[in-house]
């Protein structure tokens, strides 16, 4: 069914164990242009939503939650929101209520952003020694295309410092204000519980918050970039990280694509299990991964 303007919501009611019940959402706001400068606010913006609502805490949120036997949260990032929860038909209702409230009213406290800010300062100063995020940074930058401020850009580590030190509290309130919206996205609710009653509750709580932007996808680009040796130093670090990228002009729609996701995954990427992945770690006592990233 569909609430609203575009809010998409799919219901299984069925008998489970302990009447318990899964809800999980996900609503999308904005587009390349309008969220051009407010990657930042919008990470801490996600990152802030169950430390204070307009009513509670974050030590009440958390106490509430523990009350309802309700596992899970709402959490944003640069171009939406999600809702996750784990809770029982009784407490179906109040859970709801609980992370709408979570989700639409959250006050940013100023030493709770004061915490987050810190720990991220510190997280890039600690990471400048690390060969892992040395190594990281420099291929990441290597490969970037986006002009500074595109919020697909990446920022170098004192760049990302710099942006920190200057942002706002206020910064994350008015990204919240808007940018978040519920309008647009979609429910789904599998376990024991009352459709109507939550088709109802649902229309009430989400589908008339509209954001001021619209979604759009951020859409990537193929670019070609010349191959590059480095040799990065990281005194007194007794490991070595080995890092390589390679561009690939390749789309989810092309046909080599089913070939590629199954090679990553008996090279060990992904979250299966790979055997070869497995023995090269056990006879080598090497620690490694690989990827990809289709756009």
């Amino acid at each position: 069914i569909t609430l609203g303007d575009g809010l998409k919501v799919a219901l299984l009611p069925k008998r489970t164990r302990g009447g318990t019940v899964t809800v999980n959402g996900a609503f999308r706001f904005g587009d390349a242009s309008s969220l051009t400068g407010h990657d930042l606010a919008a990470d801490l913006a996600g990152a802030m939503l169950m430390r204070g609502s307009k009513k509670l805490s974050r030590v009440q949120i958390d106490q509430k939650l523990e009350a309802l036997q309700a596992k899970g949260g709402v959490s944003g990032a640069l171009q939406g929101a999600s809702l996750s929860v784990l809770t029982r038909r009784d407490q179906l209702a109040e859970t709801l209520a609980l992370l709408a409230e979570v989700l639409r009213e959250p006050t940013f406290p100023e030493d709770e952003f004061e915490q987050l800010r810190l720990q991220a300062i510190t997280g890039i100063e600690a990471s400048r020694k690390e060969p892992g995020s040395i190594a990281g940074q420099a291929l990441a930058l290597h490969f970037d295309p986006w002009p500074a401020g595109h919020p697909l850009h990446v920022d170098t580590l004192d760049e990302s410092l710099a942006r920190l030190r200057a942002l706002k509290r206020e910064d994350l309130a008015a990204f919240h204000r808007d940018f978040y919206g519920t309008a647009q996205g979609e429910i789904a609710i599998v376990g024991d519980f009352d459709a109507d009653a939550v088709r109802t509750q649902l229309q009430a709580l989400f589908a008339d918050w509209k954001t001021l932007h619209a979604y759009a996808p951020i859409s990537t680009r193929y670019t070609a970039v010349a191959p590059v040796n480095e040799r990065l130093p990281a005194p007194d670090k007794p490991n070595a990280v080995f890092m390589a990228r390679h561009n690939v002009a390749l789309r989810v729609t092309d046909a080599d694509y089913p070939a590629l996701v199954v090679a990553n995954r008996i090279f060990g990427g992904g979250a299966l299990k790979s055997r070869l992945g497995d023995r090269i770690r056990q006879k080598e006592g090497l620690s490694y991964g690989v990827g990809s990233s289709i756009n």
